[in-house]
């Protein structure tokens, strides 16, 4: 089975979550996910990009649909909170956040590289 990728690559600057917001709402709704759904994906996905943002240069949004999944993952090099040892003061409250919304969400740390991931069922 093939997958489909969508990648958005933002400058890491609070004022383009909204068009990281945006990206993930249609591509949700093109496939059929459900409103509710879909604005608890704009969250997770916000919280995912803000955690991301100090000391980026940019935020790549990976978007992969693979059979009856959405898998989300946010990427983001050169991360300073992880650099500075700042994410046990901000990663957790968000990363637990897009936990309670999608149980499967992982982080993880390479260096100053921070990802998260996590899935969404397709209807």
């Amino acid at each position: 089975m093939n997958a489909e990728t969508f990648d958005l690559d933002l400058p890491a600057a609070p004022e383009h979550l909204g068009t990281a917001r945006a990206f993930v709402a249609s591509l949700a709704r093109g496939l059929g996910v459900s409103g509710e759904l879909v604005e608890d994906l704009k969250l997770a996905v916000s919280e995912a990009c803000t955690d991301a943002l100090p000391g980026s240069r940019n935020v790549r949004l990976r978007a992969v649909v693979e059979g009856r999944v959405l898998r989300f993952e946010i990427d983001a090099p050169g991360s300073s909170t992880v650099a500075a040892g700042l994410d046990a003061v901000s990663a957790p409250a968000r990363f637990d956040l897009v936990r309670s919304l999608f149980p499967d969400a992982v982080i993880e740390h390479d260096g100053p590289r921070r990802q998260i991931r996590f899935t969404l069922p397709i209807p």
